[in-house]
């Protein structure tokens, strides 16, 4: 805790917890929390300002607040991403492919695994995914049994029946 424990915020002798950033003191009032593993489907390493849990309003603002945002609004997108199996018998045209195929290995969930496999795809900038295939593999540790699920498939921006738009 810094020398002082005045809260940076509110001014009030009551800092208990430093700024995960500033490394100045907040009360709990004052707090802002963000929990650990609050972006979870993020692919790439995390800059050192967003890897802390407490955070000042100040340092909340500037650092936290922007990133949140854009992973909120990709968040969204991803929800949006249509999903297209490669046994699908759907008729779609594609209109641009993405040069790579995505791969996603060792999840616990399914459903975690399509959402993991849009939210690359959202960042990408694509609407759809494509050729997936997914497959799950039984792992066996002494008496208890889990599955883990991969899967692969292609990032695509389509245009079908279902996504046209009749404005």
């Amino acid at each position: 805790m810094s020398n002082s424990s005045i809260c940076i915020s509110c001014r009030k002798p009551k800092a208990e917890t430093d700024c995960g950033v500033c490394g100045e003191g907040i009360c709990r009032k004052c707090r802002l929390f963000q929990p650990e593993g609050s972006f979870s489907y993020w692919s790439e390493p995390l800059a050192p300002e967003l890897t802390h849990v407490n955070y000042c309003g100040g340092c909340f603002d500037a650092h936290v607040g922007p990133f949140k945002a854009r992973y909120d609004e990709l968040m969204d997108a991803a929800r949006k991403i249509n999903v297209f199996y490669k046994d699908s018998n759907s008729l779609f045209r594609i209109i641009r492919k993405s040069v790579r195929m995505l791969e996603v290995s060792e999840v616990t969930d399914r459903d975690d695994l399509v959402m993991r496999m849009a939210f690359m795809t959202a960042i990408a900038g694509y609407n759809s995914l494509v050729d997936v295939e997914i497959s799950s593999k039984k792992v066996r540790n002494e008496g208890y049994q889990t599955q883990v699920w991969s899967g692969r498939g292609w990032s695509a921006d389509i245009k079908s029946k279902e996504t046209a738009s009749f404005d």
